[in-house]
């Protein structure tokens, strides 16, 4: 598994490539199914969760906020969660 540490400044650092990398790089490896995870350089938490979130929403911006505004505000409603509005609607 690739282990990608995020420091302070916001930078992403790839220790099996002894590189620094970026958001699209982490973009591009999940589209390679490549089994990667994301640490906080200081605190070691994953925070691979809210990198792909944070791949998400940045992707929803370029392409011009095409998710519309009443879903982003059902999911506001219910728990403020993606989690929490699906088990609603779907589940």
């Amino acid at each position: 598994m690739k282990v990608i540490k995020q420091y302070n400044n916001r930078k992403y650092y790839d220790t099996e490539e002894s590189r620094y990398i970026s958001l699209n790089d982490i973009e591009k490896f999940t589209q390679r199914d490549v089994d990667f995870k994301v640490l906080d350089h200081s605190t070691k938490r994953d925070i691979t969760k809210e990198t792909l979130v944070s791949l998400v929403c940045k992707n929803e911006f370029n392409n011009g906020l095409v998710t519309p505004i009443n879903l982003l505000k059902d999911i506001v409603k219910e728990d403020g969660t993606f989690t929490g509005f699906i088990k609603k609607k779907i589940l």
